[in-house]
């Protein structure tokens, strides 16, 4: 989105999770249609608990954000995807 529309960092994020939501519940509702959770109980309660901590997050997150300079975002965001990069190699 940055490359492509010339949108600003903050915008590419915050649009990127939108797009996100339908994707993730259709994928969510297709598998539960066919049976994949075996304990539904489980999933509801992991979601909610991750639901939960990801909305803290943002609220600390999107106080933050107007102090932070977009070099920085870039830079930490950077880090974090390096790191997965690493951590889904050693799976392999």
């Amino acid at each position: 989105m940055m490359l492509t529309f010339g949108a600003d960092v903050r915008t590419a994020g915050t649009a990127r999770l939108l797009i996100s939501l339908p994707t993730v519940a259709v994928g969510v509702l297709r598998y539960q249609c066919q049976g994949a959770y075996s304990d539904p109980q489980l999933l509801t309660r992991l979601a909610l608990s991750m639901a939960i901590g990801s909305a803290v997050g943002a609220m600390f997150g999107a106080a933050l954000l107007p102090d932070a300079p977009s070099a920085t975002i870039k830079a930490m965001l950077s880090l974090i995807l390096a790191a997965s990069v690493v951590k889904l190699s050693r799976k392999h």
